[in-house]
């Protein structure tokens, strides 16, 4: 995986996703951006645990992907804060 590259995995938090997010932490990857419907305190948890266990930057958001018009406030926060190379 490219290191300044993020990686968006929508149902990120739930136990598949949380899977893939950890593979790819252990992989390289080095920006994750984890969304699912409903942001518990346990899903909290899971995010401090991958931040702790991985040189990586987790980024949680409590969204509904099916939710147009949230998914675009987060393409354009994300934008936003990019930094450019």
């Amino acid at each position: 995986f490219r290191v300044r590259d993020t990686y968006l995995i929508t149902g990120g938090l739930g136990g598949v996703g949380f899977e893939v997010a950890r593979w790819l932490a252990s992989n390289g990857a080095s920006r994750l951006i984890l969304t699912c419907r409903y942001l518990s305190d346990e899903k909290r948890q899971r995010v401090l645990k991958l931040r702790g266990d991985a040189a990586v930057e987790v980024l949680a958001f409590e969204l509904d992907v099916s939710d147009a018009c949230k998914l675009s406030e987060l393409f354009g926060t994300l934008r936003v804060d990019a930094t450019v190379p």
